[in-house]
């Protein structure tokens, strides 16, 4: 009964993303004017974008003369990319100008644009892989663990970042190995999780959050190991960029903290850390008038301390990984394709959940809610599907913060 009920879970997964894809393609066939929106980000937006701005900027090693807020390893990887590229793209003035960003794209020739091709199915039949290795533990038939690898895969988030080139799904593969053998007998492979998690985190600095993990499960010196490792990846790429390491730290640090970088396209000219304090000043009347704005962000780093908190008293490996997962994407300076790492919880809670209860239906629900790739039109995307988005979160929160032990 209980494998069953099990099987019920995953089919009804099945076919809510089955009848959402199929949703999908209706109105991409019928009705698409060039606006379409996922959930939580649009659908053709820009393809390949952020995989562009990533290769030309690395091209010359010395990206930090322009706006490129990413650490150095993913500068010496984009760089590597280049390589294989006939002609190269040479930076633009205004970086954000995704009209003369595209420009220089089509000028470089096709190699760029097969470059990205390549690379997101590289990393999507890896994922496909890892995916379907950890589903190996549930005693499930090949054709459904085929299933479920590929309709997984169906995340908006993921799909949205496939899209786009972003290197966030490179950093969600990395951490699917690392969430997969972090806590092996082997030592080797042990090692290559702790090891993945490192570089994870510098290729996505948030990535670092799910070294909670590591926390959680008394693996002290792993958290020391996993630091140490990160701290190495970090410094020593800085060497091999063009002007040696104090030119490219000090330019690194003038992208993340915003002081004196020459095409800043953050967030209205301003980096994210300037503007996190700003707001840090507003909540405290620091020169100014409280703002009734930063209230939401307020709560949210509340909410994710709590979750943090619970983190310790969870049994279940997928509710610690639901509750990392929330606490990365509660942090109010990340994107719609952060969302991408949702694939996570859902997965072990696929392959750890037995039994088909109201609170798992409950959790199922959720998950769908937030990342299935049903579409909605550009008219109510920051309006209603912002505010239910948000609800749901919370929802999903609350129902891992209130959890009996």
């Amino acid at each position: 009964m209980i494998a069953q009920n099990n099987k019920n879970l995953q089919k009804a997964y099945v076919i809510a993303i089955v009848l959402c894809l199929l949703e999908l393609f209706i109105y991409l066939l019928l009705f698409d004017t060039g606006g379409t929106y996922f959930y939580i980000g649009q659908v053709n937006a820009d393809p390949g974008i952020d995989f562009y701005q990533s290769i030309m900027f690395s091209e010359g090693l010395d990206p930090y003369r322009y706006a490129f807020p990413y650490p150095p390893l993913t500068v010496l990887l984009c760089n590597f990319l280049s390589l294989f590229c006939i002609s190269p793209m040479h930076p633009i003035p205004n970086p954000s100008n995704i009209d003369q960003l595209l420009e220089e794209v089509y000028s470089s020739g096709f190699a760029v644009k097969n470059l990205f091709y390549l690379s997101s199915m590289l990393v999507i039949v890896l994922l496909f892989y890892f995916i379907y290795i950890c589903l190996n533990a549930k005693k499930i038939s090949e054709a459904r663990k085929v299933i479920l690898s590929i309709f997984l895969l169906a995340n908006s988030g993921l799909l949205c970042g496939i899209v786009r080139g972003n290197l966030i799904v490179l950093s969600l593969l990395l951490l699917l190995i690392f969430i997969m053998f972090y806590n092996d007998d082997n030592k080797i492979v042990k090692n290559i999780a702790l090891l993945s998690l490192a570089i994870a985190f510098n290729i996505k600095s948030y990535a670092a959050i799910f070294g909670l993990l590591l926390l959680y499960n008394k693996q002290y010196k792993d958290c020391v190991k996993v630091a140490i490792i990160s701290i190495v990846l970090f410094i020593v790429p800085f060497y091999f960029l063009r002007n040696g390491f104090t030119y490219n730290f000090g330019g690194f640090l003038k992208q993340l903290f915003g002081f004196g970088a020459q095409t800043p396209f953050y967030i209205g000219g301003r980096s994210i850390p300037i503007l996190v304090l700003e707001k840090i000043k507003r909540l405290f009347n620091v020169g100014g008038q409280l703002s009734i704005k930063i209230i939401p962000q307020v709560f949210a780093l509340t909410v994710s301390i709590a979750l943090f908190v619970k983190g310790f008293t969870l049994k279940q490996n997928w509710k610690r990984i639901l509750a990392v997962t929330l606490i990365m994407i509660l942090l109010p300076v990340n994107f719609g394709y952060i969302f991408s790492f949702m694939l996570l919880p859902i997965l072990f809670f696929l392959i750890e959940e037995e039994s088909l209860t109201l609170s798992n239906v409950l959790y199922l629900m959720a998950f769908l809610f937030l990342t299935a790739p049903f579409v909605f039109t550009k008219m109510n995307f920051t309006s209603t599907r912002l505010i239910l988005c948000n609800v749901m979160l919370l929802f999903l929160s609350g129902m891992v913060i209130f959890e009996k032990p």
